[in-house]
């Protein structure tokens, strides 16, 4: 008999500190290739609100301050359409949550890209959702810093996108092995369950043919 662990807490996807940060810094990148997010994937929103109010304060800053303008030109105009993004789909999740047509809360969103596999006729299973938060779309992200470094020559913007899809990538992959630990979990109790049950030994013995009563009408009784 195997060593059981009772009262075990469930695993979360939540690392102290690190996985807030890491959320936070992958949001920009979220809000551009996604949709369909879930109510609870938009915390910690005071965050959210804070930077874009601060991101809002630096771009006027860069567009009233000489010379500052063309330098973080690229990096405020990703940062504008983030907030703004940001803001949208919240707004959207709040509108499902009114309608009652809300996904789950924690639904990390729909890759943009995993759309045209409908025209192809294949089923976005869970692994075919990996493939896309995990690889692909930090791999976009990433081609796009490379192209702003070498094609554009905007130093500022290929280090914000480098940044922005790393934490996509270390947050999709403890998402990932949060979701492995989780099904070994349940697997585990499957099994704890089915050692518990004690298998029946031997057939059941069942009554012989001929040996019940047959069942004998009652003549009714006439009330006088």
């Amino acid at each position: 008999m195997r060593d059981r662990q009772i009262g075990r807490p469930a695993e979360i996807s939540e690392i102290p500190v690190l996985s807030v940060l890491l959320h936070c810094v992958a949001m920009p990148g979220n809000v551009y290739l996604r949709s369909n997010f879930g109510y609870i994937f938009f915390r910690p929103k005071s965050i959210f609100f804070a930077c874009s109010w601060a991101f809002a304060l630096f771009c006027i800053y860069a567009w009233c301050e000489p010379g500052v303008w063309p330098r973080y030109r690229a990096v405020c105009s990703f940062g504008a359409g983030a907030a703004a993004l940001y803001l949208l789909h919240l707004f959207r999740a709040i509108f499902q949550q009114y309608r009652g047509t809300a996904l789950y809360d924690f639904d990390a969103g729909t890759s943009h890209l995993q759309r045209p596999l409908k025209f192809f006729k294949i089923r976005a299973t869970h692994a075919v959702e990996t493939l896309f938060h995990l690889w692909i779309d930090p791999g976009v992200v990433l081609i796009g810093a490379v192209v702003a470094r070498y094609w554009y020559a905007d130093y500022h913007l290929s280090l914000v996108l480098k940044y922005v899809a790393l934490a996509m990538w270390l947050k999709e992959l403890i998402n990932h092995w949060t979701y492995i630990r989780q099904r070994k979990i349940q697997q585990d109790a499957f099994e704890d369950a089915r050692d518990t049950v004690d298998p029946v030994i031997g057939d059941i013995d069942l009554p012989a043919k001929g040996t019940r009563k047959a069942r004998v009408k009652r003549a009714r009784e006439e009330s006088p």
